[in-house]
């Protein structure tokens, strides 16, 4: 999961899992637990998909299809795999080295007990986090012990020397796992991290942040008449172009399907405005081309909401406002950026409708004041 949630939370939603797994005469399995679990908490969207398109067409949820909705979201994948075989590796390593130090070593009794509660402490280990820590714990305690002999401290640093290759290998892997492979930009899942990290930083420090989510303008539409095939070139396009404008300064993320996210630290939602309509009008001129064949598909032209983060916010507020001003730039005929404040009502009902000279007249007048 991308956040922490409440206890009272907690157990709401487990209370609704467990109902819905019973309507679907699912087996209370862990890993079937685990699936739906997330599936109520509604933080990954793929998986909602999923499990909607198999409710809707009337699926019975078999054991293979159990199984495979746990294998694809949590933990048999290839990448899934790679992390338990290091964090295996390292726990290995660890225990060797101990299991030698207390045969064919003379301790003082203090330092043989607290070696064998780091042993214990390694069996019950959980995950990376704790490993490292065991090994700072260890190596503490060795300090005490130095005149044990050379050899005990030969033995730890090689220890140290392969876990410390191994946890570069897994944070490699942790990385790969926040990258989306069509776009090589970040995913949902890294983006979900990313933003609630930012919201902590303006709830403890007031440090400011906008958001800006930019779809692409008909892009079912192009599927539907070109094919997938053109349409992954699309947003492959879509990822070089938005890393290119934004040259590694700010965080942008594929958040799912043809929509993309960007995080601007520090920025307030007018400067962001003006870096998201800079990225619209980076793809004027440019037209689409079948290399095979030289035929001319058309345009790409992309619609934008932009929001700044305000006290009281949530991760789905703020995201709700800068939903809202995308769907207000596709309402004006898309090919435009709309921000926050073009939603503002005056004086009450409807939010205002505004054309892109509009927003652009408004924005120097803000600018001269």
């Amino acid at each position: 999961m991308s956040r922490r949630i409440d206890k009272d939370t907690v157990t709401l939603v487990a209370k609704k899992a467990l109902l819905l797994m019973s309507q679907h005469a699912i087996p209370l399995y862990p890993e079937n637990y685990l699936v739906w679990f997330d599936y109520v908490i509604g933080v990954n969207k793929d998986l909602e998909e999923d499990i909607n398109r198999l409710i809707q067409d009337g699926k019975n949820f078999s054991e293979e299809i159990n199984g495979d909705l746990y294998k694809r979201y949590f933990g048999k994948g290839t990448r899934f795999k790679q992390l338990e075989d290091a964090e295996q590796e390292i726990r290995k390593i660890l225990q060797d080295a101990l299991a030698e130090i207390l045969y064919t070593q003379e301790f003082t009794s203090d330092y043989r007990e607290k070696l064998n509660g780091f042993t214990q402490e390694l069996q019950d280990a959980t995950d990376l986090n704790e490993i490292r820590h065991i090994v700072s714990h260890l190596l503490l305690a060795t300090v005490d012990v130095i005149k044990a002999g050379e050899q005990i401290k030969e033995r730890l640093a090689e220890t140290t020397h392969k876990s410390e290759e191994l946890q570069k290998e897994l944070e490699k892997a942790q990385q790969e796992i926040l990258i989306d492979p069509l776009t090589a930009l970040y995913n949902r899942k890294a983006f979900d991290r990313k933003i609630m990290t930012y919201i902590k930083a303006f709830e403890l420090e007031k440090k400011i942040f906008s958001l800006v989510m930019i779809d692409i303008d008909f892009f079912k539409q192009f599927n539907d008449e070109h094919g997938h095939l053109l349409g992954d070139q699309v947003l492959k396009y879509m990822g070089s172009l938005l890393t290119k404008e934004l040259k590694g300064k700010d965080f942008v993320a594929r958040y799912g399907g043809e929509e993309f996210a960007i995080l601007l630290a520090g920025t307030s939602a007018e400067h962001t405005f003006i870096v998201a309509d800079n990225i619209r009008k980076s793809l004027d001129g440019v037209q689409l081309k079948y290399v095979k064949t030289g035929r001319v598909l058309g345009k790409i032209t992309i619609s934008a909401g932009v929001a700044a983060i305000q006290p009281g916010d949530t991760l789905e507020s703020l995201i709700k406002r800068a939903d809202d001003a995308l769907y207000l730039a596709k309402k004006c005929g898309r090919n435009n950026v709309k921000s926050e404040r073009d939603m503002m009502p005056l004086g009450g009902g409807e939010p205002v409708r505004v054309s892109p000279s509009q927003v652009e007249f408004r924005k120097r007048q803000d600018q001269e004041k």
